[in-house]
């Protein structure tokens, strides 16, 4: 006989395979399997609610943005969505939350909470307000002096409906800090700023293209300290670097946002990094240029380089020449 693990993970096998080809039925399936997913689901969230992860991110459209980019979920997917989030052990959820923990599962289990969220915004106020700020205090200071996201994760959960006893936790343990991350700007700014003058390093993420949120996260600390977010933005300017040199999937979506607050906040930054860009990063810009909603990130930057110096300038006008559409405002 079947055990329930396996039982679990067939049907969630079952419910993925109709998402692509009869996913009426799926759908219809899904529905009268509730109280039973439900019912598992609530028994460990962190670790079942990935068993069925075909189910709620492709079957009923809830996939993390970075794999079903602008597309929402229909209104028959909202409605049995719904219907299921509001089928959970809502104290299972908080306690779940209380407790986090540094290994993959548990990093995993942000994006079922951001589905449950998305699902029904009430159960999400609902099962925070039902958090244990006790247990996560505990398990925060056992992560010190470098918590991992995990743990920021948590808090974040709780200061999006408790934000003033998330920030007394976190600067409950200040002087612990060894490292910032940009959760902790988000939810502390000003005592980010205490962090970071007292040398503490926070890594942007603009190798890896988060152009969007290190814009919001520099103008955020900027709306306490100008001089710190000038200095912020110059100690990422390798970082700045990377990005600019790197192609990924969907390359330098939000990319304006950050040269806007650039602009703002740290006149001069963008020109200087772009005449420090290694040899071949403007002419890998190509691909970027391609795509029309892509171009009008880049393009800005293609204009500035021509008025530099050094390598850019010849790449920047070799790309001028194989999009003649491209015209220097």
């Amino acid at each position: 006989m079947p055990t329930a693990l396996q039982r679990v993970l067939k049907a969630s096998e079952l419910l993925k395979t109709l998402g692509y080809t009869a996913r009426d039925l799926g759908l219809s399936i899904f529905e009268k399997l509730i109280p039973y997913l439900a019912t598992q689901v609530s028994k460990n969230p962190p670790v079942e609610s990935q068993k069925i992860f075909g189910t709620w991110a492709f079957l009923l459209g809830f996939a993390p943005r970075l794999l079903r980019g602008r597309r929402a979920p229909d209104r028959e997917a909202r409605r049995l969505a719904k219907k299921f989030a509001r089928s959970l052990d809502l104290d299972q959820l908080a306690q779940s939350l209380s407790r986090p923990r540094a290994d993959l599962t548990w990093h995993n289990f942000h994006y079922f909470v951001s589905f449950v969220w998305e699902a029904d915004p009430a159960i999400g106020r609902a099962v925070v307000g039902r958090m244990n700020l006790e247990t996560l205090a505990v398990e925060f200071e056992r992560s010190l002096p470098s918590p991992p996201q995990n743990h920021l994760y948590a808090v974040e959960v709780l200061h999006e409906f408790r934000p003033t006893e998330a920030r007394e936790l976190l600067e409950r343990y200040e002087a612990q800090y060894a490292t910032i991350d940009p959760f902790l700007v988000h939810m502390a700014p000003e005592m980010t700023i205490r962090l970071l003058r007292r040398g503490l390093p926070l890594d942007l993420g603009l190798p890896n293209q988060h152009w969007e949120f290190a814009a919001e996260l520099l103008n955020s600390l900027a709306s306490y300290d100008t001089q710190a977010a000038a200095e912020l933005a110059a100690a990422n300017c390798s970082g700045f670097i990377a990005g600019l040199s790197s192609n990924y999937t969907d390359p330098f979506e939000g990319l304006s946002a950050w040269v806007q607050a650039c602009g703002t906040q740290a006149p001069g930054i963008v020109d200087d990094v772009i005449r420090l860009l290694p040899s071949g990063a403007v002419a890998n810009w190509a691909r970027a240029l391609r795509k029309r909603n892509r171009r009008r990130e880049i393009a800005p930057l293609l204009y500035r380089a021509l008025e530099t110096d050094g390598a850019a300038v010849a790449e920047a006008q070799e790309l001028m020449r194989q999009f003649p559409s491209l015209k220097q405002p």
